[in-house]
């Protein structure tokens, strides 16, 4: 069954109108439903790819479901990809406590309503920090889940961090552990947890921390791939931002929002026990990213010739 998405595009185009879309919710069934109890799950989604074995895994997923409203964010303006989660959205409707699948329609419009004169070097970082201010606004819960749509999570992985916040009194970031990703799976990468050096709005160094570390650490940094918090700790990250987004490296959006976080007083903290899979995509297969291609390494700021030094190996 196509979205109404599909019916708009025709019937727009029969006029002879540009197919151009409101953003708004393509799935919605939280009427009569308390949205303030529970915590929210929010998923991800840009990339088509990601889909089958992105659900595969989060259907052998622990969720605690009668406390789960699941928030399904697609940020790209694509009838297929809306239409394999709004499939998603449908099956798990009467599952969850709540279910959601809201279409933004800013990427593949060419311009960002949040970022119009957005230089064309900067990709996808302005979409993905528009995505998360939307998200904010959606959250009613006291913790937010958050799962992209490129990564594979333990089974326990949500079970796990509601405990950590919980064990924090839900005044913290806290993180599982998944590494970085390239084109050639016989490389090494990082691990997305990091000890950061700043100064101002200048990462000066970035280490990631080693593979082999054990239980649960305090950090500096993390991604975005598999974390939970508040929605008052996501917002406290982006406040004041937008005053330098365009000083961040394309590299850092999150560890900048994250290590806001941390410098503000609320801790960072990394589960070894949740080690999540990066997934890439090739013409022939996708690639599974995890511990171990994973090595210590840093990006340093070389300030001679303004511009880092990135991926340096720490250890073997």
């Amino acid at each position: 069954m196509e979205c109404k998405r599909c019916e708009d595009i025709r019937e727009k185009l029969a006029r002879g109108e540009p197919p151009r879309m409101e953003p708004g919710f393509l799935f919605d069934n939280t009427e009569g439903k308390n949205m303030r109890e529970g915590f929210t799950l929010v998923l991800c989604f840009s990339r088509l790819w990601c889909v089958k074995p992105f659900f595969e895994a989060f259907d052998r997923l622990r969720i605690p479901l009668e406390d789960c409203h699941l928030l399904i964010y697609c940020n790209k303006d694509s009838v297929l990809l809306e239409n394999a989660l709004l499939e998603r959205a449908k099956l798990y409707a009467g599952v969850f406590k709540s279910v959601r699948l809201y279409q933004s329609y800013r990427r593949g419009h060419g311009t960002n309503p949040m970022f119009p004169s957005d230089p064309e070097h900067r990709g996808k970082l302005p979409y993905i920090y528009a995505m998360y201010l939307d998200v904010l606004d959606m959250v009613t819960t006291r913790v937010v889940v958050n799962i992209e749509d490129d990564t594979i999570v333990p089974r326990g992985a949500v079970v796990r961090l509601l405990g950590l916040m919980r064990k924090h009194k839900n005044r913290a970031f806290v993180t599982g552990i998944e590494t970085n990703r390239g084109p050639y799976e016989r490389i090494k990468t990082r691990l997305g947890v990091h000890y950061i050096k700043r100064r101002g709005n200048l990462i000066t160094e970035r280490v990631s921390l080693h593979p082999d570390t054990k239980g649960i650490v305090p950090v500096d940094a993390c991604g975005w791939y598999c974390c939970a918090s508040t929605p008052d700790i996501w917002k406290l990250g982006f406040k004041g931002v937008e005053k330098y987004f365009w000083e961040i490296p394309r590299f850092a959006l999150d560890m900048f929002h994250t290590h806001n976080i941390k410098r503000r007083g609320i801790p960072i903290i990394a589960d070894f026990g949740i080690w999540c899979e990066h997934m890439e995509v090739r013409s022939d297969k996708i690639i599974f990213w995890g511990r171990k291609q994973a090595v210590k390494m840093a990006d340093v700021w070389l300030e001679k010739y303004k511009t880092y030094a990135q991926g340096v190996i720490l250890d073997g």
